[in-house]
């Protein structure tokens, strides 16, 4: 099964900042608000860049609701590709994660700490995105036996929302970069959320990451939703 997500570049700070819940889980305090623009600002031609919303810098940690925790383990170079291996909770039960910055996109290459594969890579943002933008990446999966065997593909589309204001025991995030992912995904021959696509909802607040993630999948008809606690970038 996919498990997704992205991003990064300029290490902005060396703190950590942390906001602790309540005892009581929940307690009220995760809200989501539609974002009004501010001062005349015509949101709609914006332009976002996905690496200032998702700083992913070597030691930069994410804490979400009930201990989930995403760390960027090391951040590597190949010509000119950027690579960065991450691990941890982003989503599902998935422990690792590899991204390509390449052509001014984040590519997701792999999940499962490096035991499965995107060919192509899934473009997941780039550094010129603007509301209601969208594209689809159209990829063979591949899993490590004692080899790389390809068991199926997929198609995954992202689309850039109306900005948000998350509020969470972090703290408020104001005008959050709203990104949506849909994909299908055939394994094995056969396609197993036909039905449904399996849908992921990323919002970014800038310069911090990931604050929000929601997640619906179909196969097992879960829907989670993980607000951020505490984070170190």
């Amino acid at each position: 099964m996919l498990e997704n997500i992205i991003q990064s570049s300029v290490n902005r700070r060396g703190f950590l900042k942390i906001a602790f819940a309540s005892s009581v889980f929940g307690c009220g305090k995760n809200k989501i608000v539609i974002e009004e623009p501010e001062n005349g600002t015509d949101i709609e031609n914006k332009v976002f860049s996905i690496f200032d919303y998702y700083p992913l810098e070597q030691g930069n940690e994410w804490i979400f609701q009930r201990g989930k925790r995403v760390r960027v383990s090391s951040v590597s170079w190949e010509g000119d590709r950027k690579i960065i291996e991450m691990i941890g909770f982003l989503g599902g039960e998935v422990s690792g994660y590899t991204y390509y910055v390449e052509d001014d996109s984040l590519l997701l290459y792999s999940t499962n700490g490096g035991g499965t594969s995107y060919e192509p890579p899934i473009k997941m943002g780039t550094s010129t995105l603007q509301i209601g933008d969208s594209f689809t990446t159209d990829f063979d999966y591949y899993m490590m036996f004692s080899d790389w065997i390809k068991v199926g593909g997929g198609e995954s589309k992202i689309t850039v929302l109306q900005p948000e204001k998350i509020e969470s025991a972090a703290g408020k995030f104001k005008n959050c970069l709203k990104i949506e992912q849909v994909y299908f995904n055939e394994l094995f021959g056969e396609l197993i959320n036909e039905a449904e696509p399996v849908v992921r909802t990323y919002w970014f607040a800038k310069n911090i990451g990931i604050v929000k993630l929601a997640s619906f999948l179909p196969i097992s008809g879960h829907y989670n939703e993980f607000y951020l606690e505490q984070y170190k970038v």
